[in-house]
């Protein structure tokens, strides 16, 4: 999926594309139940560091380096880094939600990766349509996410949601990304819009199996790929 989103988005984009969504696998791996808490928490320090460092243009790691050259206002992309670190923070600390809005806040953290696209690509100032679009589009993947990871998840069993409130949070979230941005031009997002489909698509796979585990994450066959990110393309 990540691939098609790189394909659909015009090549100014697609080195920050890159490096953004190559960080986010390194940034959540933070929460693995595999790493000692300890050494999870020397981690995050560590990145919370290197995302200030980003923001102030001397950042150390390939990834955030690559973020740096390819995204000259280093500073927008680093503010919603900072909040997908917050929400890593909460995975990590198995946090609970205890109502509705706690469960929001979580999510208006986690969409973090996408504003910090949106906002290297229409730096310095996005307009809010296209703010609103990232988000949505953010949140939409995240629920996604966890659904189709939720026996490794820990966010499933801390708030007491059913994977069908999940997919319906989710799907609500995936129209209001494409009401953010209707009847406007904005090429630069076509990917982004790529990336939300094709989980969306992942979604309608995951239902069609009634939520089933079968042991291991669901994934979405490469013909269905294919066919869900042209297809979206050509309409955007």
């Amino acid at each position: 999926m990540q691939w098609y989103a790189w394909l659909y988005t015009p090549p100014p984009a697609r080195d920050v594309l890159r490096a953004l969504l190559a960080l986010e696998p390194e940034l959540r791996s933070i929460a693995s139940a595999h790493i000692d808490h300890g050494v999870a928490h020397l981690k995050l320090q560590w990145w919370r560091e290197e995302i200030q460092r980003l923001a102030e243009g001397a950042p150390r790691h390939p990834l955030t380096r690559a973020i740096q050259q390819a995204a000259p206002e280093a500073r927008s992309v680093s503010l919603p880094l900072q909040d997908l670190l917050a929400a890593i923070e909460l995975d990590l600390a198995r946090a609970s939600f205890a109502s509705a809005a706690e469960l929001d806040r979580y999510f208006d953290l986690a969409d973090g990766l996408q504003r910090a696209l949106v906002a290297a690509i229409h730096a310095p100032h996005p307009p809010d349509c296209v703010t609103q679009f990232a988000s949505a589009i953010g949140q939409a993947v995240r629920g996604v996410e966890i659904i189709r990871d939720r026996r490794q998840d820990v966010l499933p069993g801390r708030t007491g949601l059913q994977p069908e409130s999940l997919a319906a949070r989710s799907r609500d979230q995936w129209r209001r990304a494409q009401a953010a941005i209707a009847g406007g031009d904005f090429a630069a997002l076509r990917g982004q819009r790529v990336y939300g489909a094709l989980h969306i698509a992942l979604l309608d796979e995951i239902e069609r199996g009634q939520f089933h585990d079968g042991g291991s994450p669901a994934e979405l066959g490469s013909v269905k790929c294919l066919w869900t990110a042209w297809r979206t393309a050509r309409q955007h």
